[in-house]
């Protein structure tokens, strides 16, 4: 029986891919899914299920987000 991963992304600079303007938030479930098929052995591992929480830049959070 293979372990179970539930992976919640709240975006920030882990998440963001490079533009032609710099870093930008990039689809939770797409930047994840991409991790995972780049590290196809984990799949041997565990299931995982992948959650976006949400996806604002750290540099844009505020009190009012």
């Amino acid at each position: 029986m293979k372990n179970k991963i539930l992976w919640i992304s709240t975006g920030g600079t882990f998440s963001c891919i490079e533009t032609k303007n710099g870093l930008s938030p990039a689809s939770d479930n797409e930047f994840m899914e991409k991790i995972v098929e780049d590290n196809k052995e984990i799949k041997n591992y565990a299931d995982i299920t992948f959650s976006g929480l949400f996806n604002i830049d750290s540099s844009e959070m505020d009190f009012d987000k």
